[in-house]
């Protein structure tokens, strides 16, 4: 049922939260954090609303894609960079 998947979804979301209240040291973490956070809040938003999420961009064949899974990406590239020393570190 539908239920399960929202809280499972929520339980996820919440637990990405606690992570990275925990170990976002850097302004870079943080930014990628949120962007990866803002990103899953508007795709359960978009699932809570209409029941599943909505994609509207496509570049050639690339898949289609939204907003939000576009912020995810960045903020998975952002963490990945600065995990292996590609990003200068600055403590805030």
């Amino acid at each position: 049922p539908p239920v399960y998947q929202e809280l499972f979804i929520s339980a996820a979301l919440l637990l990405v939260c606690f992570l990275a209240w925990q170990s976002a040291k850097t302004r870079m973490s943080q930014i990628a954090y949120g962007l990866i956070i803002g990103g899953a809040l508007g795709n359960i938003g978009d699932r809570f609303l209409d029941g599943f999420v909505t994609d509207f961009f496509q570049i050639g064949t690339f898949p289609v894609f939204n907003i939000a899974d576009s912020c995810i990406t960045i903020g998975v590239v952002f963490l990945l960079a600065e995990s292996f020393g590609l990003m200068r570190h600055t403590s805030h």
